[in-house]
């Protein structure tokens, strides 16, 4: 994110390594990716385009569909990019219907905002305010959705920490009982004492 894509793919490559040697295939696909993502953002578009494609063909393997549409968004993309738009939509609508049918909000955002942007450049208007609409509902749900979040863990921290305060209290009542049965003790074995010296002294005086 600060731009370091020399040392952002060193540690993607080392991640790449060590779940190859594991056989973790969906890790395996999330690191492709995210190699194909730096090589995106330093203009390599023929090596990103590598190693998207190599991440699609193990989501598709493994049957990851929400990894699966990223694949595709992401290989959709590099084809706007190269201008080539008819693979650009043919990709994105495929991630576009994987992505609803799943039910995956965040893939089916980035899908309708790529198939807007393209069918703007080639014209599509009709096309393109239809995707636009859709960007935008599926962008106000993630929005909404990170309030709910937020929301929810707002009320959660404030919960704990008013359970947290009267527990506290508690504590400190609690506290002060033991102190409280602690003194009576003390007197307790304090009047035993007198007592016992005092029939010491009697005893010894008779």
């Amino acid at each position: 994110d600060i731009g370091d894509y020399n040392i952002a793919l060193d540690y993607y490559y080392r991640s790449l390594k060590i779940n190859e040697e594991i056989g973790n295939k969906s890790m395996i696909a999330n690191s492709l990716s995210s190699i194909g993502i730096i090589y995106e953002r330093k203009g390599a578009y023929p090596k990103a385009m590598n190693y998207y494609h190599r991440s699609l063909v193990l989501r598709e393997e493994i049957g990851d569909k929400q990894g699966t549409a990223s694949s595709l968004c992401n290989i959709g993309n590099i084809y706007k990019v190269r201008k080539e738009t008819g693979k650009a939509i043919s990709f994105s609508k495929r991630s576009l219907a994987l992505a609803m049918e799943v039910g995956v909000v965040s893939e089916a955002e980035a899908a309708s905002k790529l198939l807007y942007m393209t069918y703007k450049e080639t014209g599509q208007f009709t096309k393109a305010l239809e995707m636009y609409q859709l960007h935008i509902q599926m962008r106000d749900s993630i929005y909404n959705e990170k309030n709910t979040k937020a929301l929810l863990q707002y009320q959660y921290e404030y919960e704990y920490e008013k359970k947290a305060t009267a527990d506290s209290i508690k504590a400190a009542e609690a506290d002060k009982v033991m102190d409280a049965e602690l003194e009576l003790k003390q007197a307790q074995i304090r009047q035993g004492n007198i007592i016992r010296n005092v029939l010491l002294a009697g005893m010894g005086i008779l």
